[in-house]
């Protein structure tokens, strides 16, 4: 009888320990597995934002966009840099936006901080740029 309850107990006390242990290992696989999913979730969305901007940071295709922009109908300006960083300002040189923009052939792809599209300029001559309202802007020299 006592080799019986022994017998019973030791069972007992082997299910417990396979229960115990196979239960955790699951919960931090399932864990770990949850982590290193979203990582690769965040890459991806990463890659997808890369992908859908327009442009490169084509040093060759800056030359056209490289200098401060004064628009024709506003007091506002626009400067381009040779980092691929852009800012508009106002006429009281009040920073309005700024971020990162793309250049293609003929375009530069402006986006804020945020990495939102703000808006397109085009070159149309070296010394003339079109934005996306049809707004004229041309070199401004600082006299």
């Amino acid at each position: 009888m006592k080799r019986r309850i022994l017998a019973v107990l030791m069972v007992l006390c082997m299910m417990f320990i396979f229960a115990a242990c196979g239960s955790g290992d699951t919960t931090e696989t399932n864990g770990e597995t949850s982590e290193v999913n979203e990582v690769n979730e965040q890459e991806k969305a990463d890659e997808k934002t890369q992908s859908e901007i327009p442009g490169s940071t084509d040093k060759a295709l800056l030359k056209p966009f490289l200098a401060t922009w004064k628009y024709e109908e506003k007091d506002m300006f626009v400067v381009f840099n040779a980092d691929f960083t852009w800012s508009m300002y106002d006429s009281n040189k009040e920073n309005k936006t700024l971020g990162k923009f793309t250049v293609d052939e003929y375009k530069a792809y402006l986006f804020d901080s945020n990495k939102e599209f703000v808006m397109s300029v085009e070159s149309l001559s070296m010394n003339q740029l079109v934005d996306d309202d049809g707004l004229n802007l041309f070199k401004y020299v600082v006299g």
